[in-house]
């Protein structure tokens, strides 16, 4: 929501300005955080994503993706969390339902 994203660029910002920040560790498929409007440029911020392999990247074929467990310097504007759902066996799981 655009609440939440405002919410974590605020707080992310926050910590970015201070003298001494904390190390915060963030995870999130908002990557509309990664837009430098939503986050200052800035040294105390690092980016880093988990590394995928595609052997076809015009593929739409979820079958194909393989996620390598790494995590590597960088940032990707994809999300694979309908991959993760489908791998999880939510998606037309009856037991599981979207919150009403």
């Amino acid at each position: 929501t655009e609440d939440g994203i405002g919410l974590l660029g605020g707080t992310i910002s926050h910590f970015a300005t201070c003298n001494e920040p904390p190390r915060v560790l963030v995870c999130t498929h908002l990557t509309e955080l990664l837009n430098e409007s939503c986050l200052p440029v800035s040294e105390k911020i690092k980016f880093y994503t988990m590394s995928v392999l595609r052997p076809d990247t015009e593929s739409a074929n979820m079958e194909e993706i393989v996620f390598l467990y790494r995590l590597i310097p960088g940032q990707t504007v994809l999300s694979y969390g309908l991959h993760c759902a489908l791998l999880a066996g939510t998606i037309g799981n009856p037991k599981v339902s979207r919150r009403k």
